[in-house]
C-alpha cells in the first residue's frame, strides 16, 4: 500500500443523499441513486463517492451514518430525498488507491494504522471515490488531515 500525503480532491456538481442506513438499505439507496440519475451522471453512474461518518449496532444490526455523492454533468434540480451539492473539496489529504475492492477493509485498517503511527490528525472521514478503470473497479481513498504541526 502506497500512502501519498498532501493530496487534493475536488469535484463539482453532485447529487447527494445522507442518512442512517443498514448495509442492505445503503446498497439499495446506492442503486436507486445510480438508476435515477444515470443519464446525467459522469461515466453513467459508475463514478460514486461515499463517506461513512459513524457506525453503530442497533438490535444486532450494523447501522451506518453515510453520505452518497454522485457527480453529474451540470447543476440540476433534484427532489427529496436527494440534494444538490455544488462542490466537494478536500485539501491536505492522505491518499491511497485500492485496485481490488475485496481489499478495501484491509486497506482502511492499514490507513488507520498509518495515521496512528505517524501521529496524524484526521479532520474528515474517509471519502471513497469509486470508479472503473479498464473495466475494473477502483477505489481511491482520501482522508483530510489537519495541516498543523503541534
Amino acid at each position: 500500500m502506497e500512502v501519498i500525503l498532501n493530496q487534493e480532491y475536488e469535484m463539482n456538481h453532485l447529487i447527494t443523499r445522507s442518512g442512517r442506513f443498514t448495509v442492505a438499505e445503503f446498497q439499495k439507496n446506492l442503486m436507486e441513486m445510480a438508476n435515477s440519475y444515470k443519464d446525467f451522471a459522469v461515466n453513467n453512474g459508475e463514478y460514486m463517492i461515499t463517506t461513512t461518518k459513524a457506525v453503530e449496532f442497533i438490535a444486532g444490526e450494523q447501522v451506518m451514518d453515510v453520505e452518497i455523492l454522485m457527480p453529474v454533468d451540470y447543476r440540476m434540480p433534484v427532489e427529496e430525498p436527494y440534494q444538490f451539492k455544488e462542490k466537494v473539496r478536500l485539501v491536505n489529504a492522505l491518499y491511497v488507491k485500492v485496485t481490488d475492492p475485496a481489499l478495501l477493509q484491509e486497506t482502511l485498517n492499514q490507513v488507520n494504522g498509518y495515521i496512528t503511527e505517524n501521529k496524524l490528525q484526521p479532520i474528515t472521514p474517509a471519502y471513497l471515490v469509486q470508479t472503473k478503470q479498464d473495466s475494473k473497479s477502483c477505489i481511491e481513498v482520501y482522508v483530510g488531515m489537519n495541516p498543523n504541526v503541534l
